[in-house]
């Protein structure tokens, strides 16, 4: 898969989540578009959320394209919904609770380990 195909797919499956997030809570509580995604973030961070702040990168995720594009499967089962979830708990609780319990409860309600760290090999 080419690195525009991987990119496709985070977008795809980012928005996915989002709308998981509206499903789950009701649009009442999850309001606006799924957050914007780019791709330059480098290094061993495999994704950063803005919620709120740098008013560019507001409601915004930046994915790490060399170690989404090497461990593809595991991304989108767990990165892209972890950051997504940051996303969510900024909108619901009108914070973000980082790695808490509100950001914990959300990743369990979407069925998945609250885990704050990743072993990917860097693409």
């Amino acid at each position: 898969m080419n690195r525009e195909e991987v990119k496709e797919l985070l977008r795809k499956e980012t928005e996915r989540w989002w709308e998981h997030a509206i499903v789950l809570y009701g649009k009442r509580r999850i309001q606006g578009r799924p957050p914007t995604t780019s791709f330059e973030l480098r290094g061993r961070v495999a994704g950063w959320a803005y919620d709120k702040g740098c008013r560019r990168y507001q409601h915004h995720i930046r994915y790490n394209l060399d170690i989404a594009a090497a461990n593809l499967e595991g991304f989108l089962a767990r990165t892209v919904p972890h950051e997504v979830a940051h996303i969510v708990d900024y909108f619901m609780n009108g914070y973000s609770s980082h790695h808490g319990k509100k950001w914990k409860q959300i990743m369990v309600d979407f069925g998945l380990e609250p885990t704050r760290c990743h072993s990917y090999e860097k693409g």
